[in-house]
Parts: C-alpha cells; structure tokens; sequence
C-alpha cells in the first residue's frame, strides 16, 4: 500500500491551528522543535506561543515566518497530548512539500491516510491533521482533536 500524506505546499509562513472539538479534556500541544529548525527568517528572534493548552471547544494559533520554500523535517515528535494520550506527528519534505503525518504510536491506529486529511484514533480521542477545509497549503495546517 502507497502511504499518503498530509501534503502542504509551501510558503513563507507557516500557520498551525490546534483545535479542541472535545467536551472536557483539554489538548496540549508543543512545536519547539521549530525554534531549533535552522529554517526561520530570523533565527535570533525567539518564536513564542509554540506549546500551550487549547481549551476544550477551543483553539490555537501559532504563526511562524520561515525562509522562502523551506520545510521542517522531524522524526517521530510528540506534538499533542490529551490527557496523557500523547500523539507523535512526523514532519518532512520530499522536495517542494511539506508533509505530516499522524504516526502508529502510543495506542494510536491510523484511520485515514490521504494526501490532504490524514486520522487517528486510540478508542477515546479521534485526532486529524489536514487544511481544514482550506487550500492546502502552509498557512492552512490543522491539527484537529475529537472526542470519539
């Protein structure tokens, strides 16, 4: 089977946007690994708001400014946590792409696996990282929590 990826073109900023459709749990969420990307246009300016707390029915942005065309690779990184349901995320490019994908860990199992929506679920939470309904692109990347 040909894996599919979340695949975001990109820009010059990158825009997450973390939201919490859950009733009562609230999503922890930390892109650090940014700050030490070597990809932001300026470096020495310190990037805030990369982790936090979304609230349940909630949500969260984080803007960054990178340099023209450039994309973040990470490994296995422990993007979210919802209650100690802890969501690892890859992030890598193949060439003009950014791409993002939910990985098979923690209890977590792969439900959909397009190349713009791709879902996981570990039986409570239901967890998704796609465009959100807009243009694929850099600007437009959502990480989505659900309750099952």
């Amino acid at each position: 089977m040909e894996e599919k990826l979340a695949t975001f073109t990109p820009g010059a900023e990158f825009a997450f946007k973390i939201i919490n459709h859950t009733n009562d749990s609230n999503v922890k969420y930390n892109l650090n690994f940014i700050q030490t990307s070597g990809i932001l246009s300026i470096p020495s300016l310190a990037v805030t708001g990369l982790d936090g707390i979304t609230s349940p029915k909630g949500s969260s942005s984080v803007h960054v400014l990178t340099l023209p065309g450039k994309t973040f690779e990470k490994g296995s990184y422990p993007t979210l946590d919802i209650r100690g349901s802890v969501v690892n995320f890859r992030f890598w490019s193949g060439g003009l792409n950014q791409y993002i994908n939910i990985l098979p860990d923690n209890g977590f199992h792969i439900t959909s696996d397009r190349d713009n929506f791709n879902a996981a679920n570990n039986g409570r939470y239901r967890v998704t990282v796609d465009a959100g309904g807009y243009s694929e692109n850099v600007s437009n990347i959502f990480f989505q929590v659900y309750d099952n």
